[in-house]
């Protein structure tokens, strides 16, 4: 559904309605409205959201099943000036995890996931 994509898009962000309606231009009351299914955006106003959310149409609309703002495959595996890939194996490994918890609904960002992780990790260097 249109509504909970865009939910999603905004706080995998870490935006509120107001935040979110400060930088489209979009009234938090319209954009609550659609988070809710009340009513449909318009083309423009569709892509402003999109743009605004760094995720593309296909992913609001649910053509498209992966999510958009997350990074993607071809940007992880981009090799830069040197040759060299930003991540390690075991970084993308990582990085896989964290995303499932996300999506699996165990986590409420990828950021939060994170945090967790390294707070746990820093528990168990105490106590050792």
């Amino acid at each position: 559904m249109f509504g909970e994509r865009l939910k999603a898009a905004r706080k995998n962000l870490g935006m509120t309605q107001d935040g979110l309606s400060e930088a489209s231009g979009i009234s938090r009351t319209q954009i609550a409205r659609y988070e809710k299914g009340r009513v449909l955006p318009d083309l423009n106003t569709l892509i402003k959201l999109a743009d605004t959310l760094d995720t593309s149409l296909d992913y609001l609309t649910e053509r498209d099943k992966t999510y958009k703002n997350a990074p993607d495959v071809e940007m992880l595996l981009y090799v830069d000036k040197h040759g060299k890939p930003p991540f390690t194996k075991d970084q993308l490994g990582y990085l896989e995890v964290l995303f499932k918890q996300f999506m699996d609904g165990t986590a409420a960002s990828v950021t939060e996931a994170i945090l967790e992780d390294s707070s746990s990790s820093k528990e168990a260097e105490n106590a050792g």
